[in-house]
């Protein structure tokens, strides 16, 4: 049973150690693929976010867009990278949290506007249902 337990403990620990070197590598690779871009930290993103969301845009190569417009064209686009890998794993979460709440906001909508189509029909057969009743009373008085 000890032995058993010491390769496991050994197993897991050379896991971590090789998760670490990568996630090591994957950082010094970031900072290096980034030199001479525009870069932002998270914090400032999210500051700069809070104010005009409708401003920003990801794409599936990992970078953010700036939507600005000039004078000269009707729109224009700025690729800016996040200044750490750090940076880039916090904000790949806060874009998965968005498009959640994206798509629980588009749910609740659709919601919405169904229980008020179910809400409109109930109304309406209720007050079929009371103008039948008023004239059956009406009948047989």
């Amino acid at each position: 049973m000890n032995d058993a337990m010491l390769a496991l403990v050994v197993t897991c620990s050379i896991l971590a150690l090789v998760g670490f070197v990568m996630f090591i590598i994957k950082y010094c690779f970031y900072i290096d693929s980034k030199k001479g871009e525009q870069t932002i930290s998270f914090k400032a993103f999210k500051s700069l976010y809070s104010i005009s969301p409708s401003k920003w845009n990801t794409n599936e190569e990992g970078y953010l867009e700036y939507l600005y417009y000039d004078s000269y064209t009707s729109q224009g686009r700025k690729r800016i990278y996040m200044e750490s890998f750090l940076d880039q794993l916090r904000y790949d979460h806060f874009a998965r949290c968005l498009k959640k709440q994206k798509e629980n906001d588009k749910y609740n909508k659709e919601t919405e506007m169904l229980l008020k189509m179910w809400q409109e029909d109930i109304d309406r057969y209720r007050k079929n249902a009371q103008k039948e009743i008023n004239d059956m009373i009406k009948n047989i008085k």
